[in-house]
């Protein structure tokens, strides 16, 4: 029986892995399949890997830990990634909110919490905000590439972070097989990955709104 992933709590990690059937590598077959988990819009994506595209998520580059869609004033509720062909190298990371700002010092937390960071669209150039990078609940919102924050301590407090977060102890590094759904729930998790190192990576990246 194919195991049926609860939308609205993902478990207590934040984020589960799914073996979905080998017939689901057409996106129209994917989304078909994902609506019978979702009643709300789901965009789908494939990316192969192509070193010379400037889009990040395509070009096979490390991406640092963050979240989908910080320049959408409200952004999808999960993230997913379903593997066509692992490729070499690519392994997804993963860091809950709470955990990522743990350990920082009380100051740069306050000002992680305020109303007051801004991201822009990379093709619209349209900003959003103010947002919160993360509130009491742990809902988290974050993303250094395209921040639009021009105070000297909220900019100093941004690199801080950054830096804070390739050296969590906390973070889970794992790699998606052939047929395999990783599901996140993008309010509470950032995520990334380490470089591609190989052509042959083709994943579909999923974004729902609930």
């Amino acid at each position: 029986m194919l195991a049926q992933p609860d939308l609205y709590a993902l478990g207590a990690a934040g984020w589960q892995i799914f073996d979905l059937p080998a017939a689901l590598e057409e996106e129209s077959e994917l989304e078909r399949f994902l609506a019978l988990w979702s009643p709300g819009r789901i965009e789908l994506q494939t990316l192969v890997v192509e070193p010379e595209r400037a889009l990040l998520a395509s070009s096979g580059r490390a991406m640092s830990l963050h979240t989908d869609n910080t320049y959408l004033d409200r952004p999808c509720r999960y993230v997913g990634l379903y593997c066509i062909e692992p490729g070499v190298g690519g392994r997804s990371l993963l860091l809950d909110g709470l955990d990522a700002i743990a350990g920082m010092h009380a100051a740069d937390r306050e000002r992680l919490g305020q109303r007051a960071w801004y991201w822009r669209h990379g093709r619209t150039r349209s900003v959003s905000g103010p947002h919160r990078v993360i509130d009491t609940s742990g809902e988290v919102r974050w993303w250094r590439t395209n921040l639009c924050v021009y105070d000297e301590a909220f900019l100093a407090t941004a690199e801080r972070l950054e830096q804070h977060l390739l050296r969590s102890p906390r973070i889970v590094s794992l790699v998606l097989e052939r047929g395999q759904l990783l599901l996140i729930d993008n309010k509470r998790m950032l995520h990334g990955r380490t470089q591609v190192t190989s052509n042959e990576r083709t994943m579909v990246r999923i974004r729902i709104w609930t």
